[in-house]
């Protein structure tokens, strides 16, 4: 069945995020038609479709703002299917006054999620590579007009610093993190600090959460032929009742394939039940639950690199002190001359929200 469709209006992006993969977008790097959005979402919407489309996440392996045609493309689902959610996760630096307008008063967007990965310019620019001014600057601006119209669309804010990040890739998988070179700046950061920075400024109705990462970002850390059997595909229950459909309408695996490699039909081409009930889908699925992840091949030979990154999850964790002390000295012997210095705000990061 297919209860949600996740749509990658746009595999561009404006941000460089550290825990995202390079390779992000550089298969079918391009944007959505609309007329392809037009297509899904009328055999979506059709009496004829055998199941009930709930959800569809516009913000899949890419930044949709960054298409031109998104305010009409979000209007049209709204048209079509007016009872359905819509999610979409940005990083604001392409948001507009604009945009924020015909989101509110039209009701285009039932929940938004979007990342401060800092607490300051420094910490969350060597995160993501975007100015911290022009993402609050926007960010403030749906705000102030959502209170304003007294429309409640929620938006959650998501926290993963770069010193965090690192601590869990070191940890995960011995190495740091496959975009930080020797001269990458490492500055401190926090959750309690962006709490801290960015609750007063953003308001109490702004929930904050850690993020937990996986390792999307870090495969090639992950040896191929080595035996990941124990691990599980933790993508399974999606994939089987998901679709996430490509720019060029390549109907791929799962959010976890971010140059969507593993496919079973276009879009273009074939209808949405068709591709759902192809035998290449159907053998993937079976593939998964079997863990033969080998014979699927790459993303999924690296499926250790799919699992979520968190130290409260390991089983085989030691001593919290003894594991940070073990993070700085491989974290030193990979960068000498870089300082990151742990403290107990590193705790912070290990789960909980606020």
């Amino acid at each position: 069945m297919i209860r949600s469709v996740n749509l990658a209006l746009s595999n561009r992006c404006t941000a460089s995020c550290i825990f995202c993969p390079s390779t992000r977008g550089k298969r079918v790097p391009f944007d959505m038609p609309l007329s392809l959005v037009k297509k899904i979402v009328d055999e979506a919407a059709s009496p004829a479709f055998p199941w009930k489309v709930d959800a569809f996440q516009v913000g899949e392996n890419g930044d949709a703002l960054l298409n031109m045609n998104f305010l009409e493309i979000l209007r049209y689902i709204k048209a079509k299917m007016p009872t359905a959610k819509v999610y979409l996760s940005t990083n604001f630096a392409s948001w507009t006054p604009q945009i924020s307008e015909a989101v509110l008063k039209e009701g285009l967007i039932s929940n938004i999620t979007v990342n401060l990965d800092g607490h300051d310019s420094a910490s969350y620019e060597a995160e993501k590579h975007l100015p911290l001014t022009k993402v609050l600057r926007n960010l403030l601006g749906f705000l102030t007009l959502r209170r304003q119209l007294d429309i409640n669309i929620p938006l959650q804010v998501l926290v993963l610093p770069l010193t965090h990040y690192v601590e869990l890739v070191l940890r995960r998988f011995g190495n740091p993190p496959g975009k930080l070179t020797s001269s990458t700046s490492v500055p401190e950061s926090s959750f309690g600090q962006v709490v801290a920075a960015f609750k007063p400024l953003l308001g109490e109705d702004v929930p904050f959460h850690v993020a937990i990462p996986m390792g999307w970002a870090e495969r090639d850390h992950v040896d191929p032929d080595e035996d990941q059997s124990m691990f599980p595909c933790r993508n399974l229950g999606r994939i089987e009742t998901e679709a996430f459909i490509s720019p060029n309408g390549d109907w791929y695996a799962c959010c976890y394939d971010d140059q969507q490699l593993i496919t079973f039909g276009n879009l273009n081409e074939k209808t949405l039940l068709e591709v759902h009930d192809s035998d290449k889908r159907l053998e993937l699925i079976q593939k998964l639950k079997a863990h033969r992840y080998r014979d699927i091949g790459y993303p999924c030979s690296t499926v250790k690199a799919c699992q979520a990154m968190s130290a409260i999850a390991d089983p085989n964790r030691r001593d919290l002190k003894w594991f940070l002390r073990c993070l700085y000295r491989k974290f030193l012997q990979h960068y000498p001359t870089t300082r990151l210095a742990y403290s107990s705000r590193a705790i912070n990061f290990l789960g909980g929200s606020y």
